[in-house]
């Protein structure tokens, strides 16, 4: 087949599959396969070899609980003793004020564990609650001045280990990641109200 003629196919399929993607995107991902069919990746052996989305699932579920065993030392360093505790203190400081369902919702958790991570961190004089200006029957968090120092110290030393894990990466292959795993995420994550306590779907 021509090149050109070929390519153009390549295009036509990666345009179909990913259709905000842009050319740097289709360039990149090029690149990917080319690299996969140069060096099988050792994570693929094993008893069975895993289908891809069975491997990309189990993957970024041991990076994840990585990601948090590293952390757990700096947080304590910081004065927490939570993760969970470091994600809504971060986000309480990003949102401005959210309400409690708000800031639970965005890390889907339920609504009990995550009242139970509020409270610790207005134990701490961390998070104080109040009055909606706009709703008086509602209330809204917000952060004090030790939990935006707390939040500050904690936000530093996990960028500096973020780049530990990452460093090494390319920064295109690290924008590849983030523009293929979002829909994914987004989708999952306005599903996931709607599935909760349900039985999953087949897709």
């Amino acid at each position: 087949m021509n090149k050109t003629a070929e390519l153009v196919r390549l295009w036509a399929e990666f345009e179909e599959s990913h259709p905000s993607a842009e050319l740097e995107d289709f360039c990149l991902s090029l690149l990917v396969k080319k690299r996969l069919l140069n060096k099988d990746s050792e994570f693929m052996h094993g008893a069975g070899r895993p289908d891809l989305h069975s491997l990309i699932a189990k993957m970024t579920g041991r990076i994840a609980k990585l990601h948090i065993a590293y952390a757990m030392p700096i947080l304590k360093k910081c004065g927490l003793n939570n993760f969970e505790d470091f994600l809504f203190l971060d986000a309480i400081y990003k949102l401005k004020e959210p309400r409690k369902t708000e800031l639970i919702n965005l890390h889907l958790m339920e609504l009990s564990s995550g009242l139970l991570v509020i409270d610790r961190l207005q134990k701490m004089g961390l998070v104080v609650e109040e009055h909606d200006k706009e709703d008086k029957r509602s209330k809204r968090l917000k952060i004090t001045k030790k939990g935006r120092e707390v939040s500050a110290k904690c936000y530093h030393r996990m960028t500096e280990m973020n780049k530990m894990f990452f460093g090494s990466m390319p920064g295109e292959d690290l924008h590849l990641c983030i523009r293929f795993m979002t829909p994914v995420e987004q989708k999952f994550a306005q599903l996931w109200l709607m599935h909760k306590g349900k039985s999953v779907p087949r897709s």
